[in-house]
Formats: structure tokens, C-alpha cells, sequence
């Protein structure tokens, strides 16, 4: 499938930001697209716009964090972005790579007047997954969604097109048909999906029918919440010394369940139960190995020295990450039969812990 990186890059070298970026400077938007072509390769050096585009403290995060805060009404994660802001810096630190000095990069770096404001951003942005991000109903839309796409790519490379109510020139059946194509992936949009859901709930394929109508009537799919409910029944049980050991037994009973889920329906793609797992953990551990690490951290000038804001806050170094682990059934006539399914697999994995 055409990368989302490649996809920029064309946009941004074709598209209408070409004539804004090279009326600025000459050559420019070629200058931007480059930022944002794929590092793994390690031919291009990364430097300081990286951290900009990609990282803990990158734009689009510092973005999206305001703007989805204020459209669904989460009024906990306010972050004091002008004082962000005022403290940054740019601060150059030794870069190191299996032991091996690689000089020296320019980076960017807080104060230590900004320490509590950037813990406090951290909390915020994290607090928005269980609030919003990972929230029961708009998690279970996002599993309907991927169920419907699923098995739309099932018959449409079985050769079944004429199963899914879509004509051959649908950018949907179009984009399934050639991913790596990067036309078929810049035609998809909102509208593409919401203008196929009449064709698609008229689909002779059962399932298809049915993700497309809880789709566009907006009927949410019943939430199981594994990981809630083994935690209760552990408590019960007074399993775990301490909240690590705890987790861990959780993590294993709830990956048990998922596993028995999974089996018991097999390698087709009409799954009955949608399963869900997701950690997200409050601040990510530079990687020792990889040289532009510190491109990824937020960085605190602190005692003279430039520190990762892990290892000067204590709440930051030892915050637990969010989990969680949920199945979802389709509200029909065998809603019961498979809430009941899952129940017993949980009762059963809490029993022989």
C-alpha cells in the first residue's frame, strides 16, 4: 500500500502548496518534501525539523491535542502553549550510536521554568485516549469500520466485486484493487465513504449489509470490557502483591481470551466478535540504538546539562500506561448468544489463573 510519507511528498511537490512553497524560495517545496521522506533508510541525517514533523513534542500533536480537546468538549487537557513556546530553545547535544560519538546535532530543548508545563502537556495528551481517542463507542465504530473494509478487500480479491452493491469505478473498489497506487488513495475521503453506505447496505454479501447499516444509522456495536472485568475478578480474588504484578497477570489473562476469541472464529472475515487491544504508554523511552533518539524526546535544560524529561520527573518515569482490551458484538438477534460467549471464555481464563 502507498505510504503515507510518499503520499505528502506528492501533495506537496504537485499539489497547490508547490506554488505557495517555491513563491517563498525557489526549489523550496522540494526542500520541505525531503523532511518528510522515510529515514529508515538512514541516507538522509536527521536533524531538527525532523523533530518538528515527527516526535513527542512534534506540531501536529501540539495541534490536534487543542483542537480535539475543544470539539469533543474534554475541557481537563488545556495546555499553556504561550509558555511552551516562550521556553523553547534550541540546544545542541552529543549524539551517540552503539557506543560509537557521531558528533554533535542541534535539537530542540525546554527550560527548566517549563518542566511542570511539559509534564503537564504529557498528561494531557495521554488523558485524552481513555477520554476520547479510545473511548468504548468511537473505538467500536473503528472496529465496524475496519470489519466492513475487511471484508470488502475479502471479496473483491475473490473475485466477488458484484457481492459488495459497489460499481468497478468506486474509488473504494478502485483503491482495493490497486493500493499502491498513490490517485487511488488521494481520491479517498469522508465523502467517498458516506456517499458508498446506500449502495453498500443494499449489498447481496450479509455481512457487508450489516457494517454498512450500523454505519450510516449510527447504531453503536455492544462493548464487552475484558480487561475491566478480569481486573474486578482478580480483585476479588486478591491476585497481584503490587499494581505491576497485577498488570501483568491482566495482560496474560486478557491476551488468553483473545486468543480462545479468535479461534473459535476461525480465518473468515465475518467475525461476529470484534476484539480490541491497545496500549498507549504515557511517555515513550528513548531507543539507545537509534541516532536520532533524541530527535523523538522531549529535552529539559536542567543544571547546566540537556536531560529527557523521563529521567528528571519522577511522574513521568513512573506513569503506568493506559490498556485496554474489549470485545464488541453486533446488536442483533445473537447479541446474547455471543455477550454470553465472551463471558464465559473471561470466567472460565479468571477461573484457572
Amino acid at each position: 500500500m502507498a505510504k503515507h510519507e510518499d503520499i505528502s511528498q506528492a501533495l506537496i511537490r504537485e499539489g497547490g502548496i508547490a506554488d505557495i512553497l517555491n513563491d517563498y524560495s525557489p526549489h523550496f517545496a522540494d526542500n520541505v518534501a525531503e523532511i518528510l521522506k522515510d529515514n529508515k533508510d538512514k541516507q538522509i541525517p536527521p536533524n531538527i525539523f525532523h523533530a518538528v514533523i515527527s516526535s513527542q513534542f512534534d506540531a501536529d500533536r501540539l495541534d490536534y491535542m487543542q483542537r480535539d480537546r475543544l470539539m469533543t468538549g474534554v475541557r481537563s487537557s488545556y495546555v499553556d502553549m504561550e509558555w511552551l513556546f516562550a521556553n523553547l530553545e534550541v540546544g545542541e547535544i552529543k549524539v551517540e550510536q552503539d557506543g560509537e560519538s557521531l558528533g554533535t546535532a542541534q535539537t530542540l530543548v525546554l527550560s527548566p521554568k517549563a518542566q511542570h508545563t511539559a509534564e503537564n502537556y504529557i498528561f494531557s495528551l495521554f488523558h485524552l485516549y481513555p477520554n476520547v481517542y479510545l473511548h468504548k463507542t468511537t473505538r467500536g465504530f473503528e472496529m465496524l469500520f475496519q470489519a466492513l473494509m475487511r471484508r470488502l478487500v475479502c471479496l473483491v480479491r475473490a473475485g466477488k466485486m458484484g457481492d459488495t452493491g459497489l460499481i468497478e469505478q468506486n474509488p473504494l473498489i478502485e483503491f482495493i484493487k490497486e493500493p499502491d497506487k498513490q490517485e487511488h488513495v488521494l481520491s479517498l475521503d469522508d465523502n467517498v465513504l458516506w456517499s458508498s453506505l446506500p449502495f453498500l447496505v443494499q449489498a447481496k454479501d450479509k455481512y457487508v449489509k450489516k457494517c454498512a447499516l450500523d454505519l450510516m444509522i449510527r447504531r453503536p456495536l455492544r462493548a464487552i470490557d475484558i480487561r475491566l472485568k478480569v481486573e474486578a475478578a482478580l480483585e476479588q480474588k486478591k491476585q497481584g502483591n503490587d499494581i505491576e504484578e497485577g498488570s501483568q497477570i491482566v495482560d496474560r489473562i486478557c491476551k488468553n481470551i483473545v486468543e480462545k476469541i479468535k479461534v473459535g472464529q476461525g480465518e473468515d472475515s465475518e467475525h461476529c466478535i470484534l476484539c480490541d487491544s491497545y496500549s498507549r504508554s504515557v511517555y515513550k523511552k528513548a531507543l539507545i540504538d537509534e541516532r536520532s533518539a533524541h530527535l523523538n524526546q522531549i529535552l529539559i535544560r536542567k543544571n547546566g546539562s540537556i536531560r529527557d524529561l523521563r529521567d528528571v520527573s519522577p511522574a513521568i518515569h513512573y506513569a503506568e500506561s493506559y490498556k485496554i482490551c474489549r470485545a464488541y458484538v453486533f446488536r442483533d438477534d445473537r447479541e446474547q448468544k455471543y455477550t454470553k460467549k465472551v463471558e464465559d471464555i473471561i470466567a472460565e481464563e479468571v477461573k484457572n489463573a
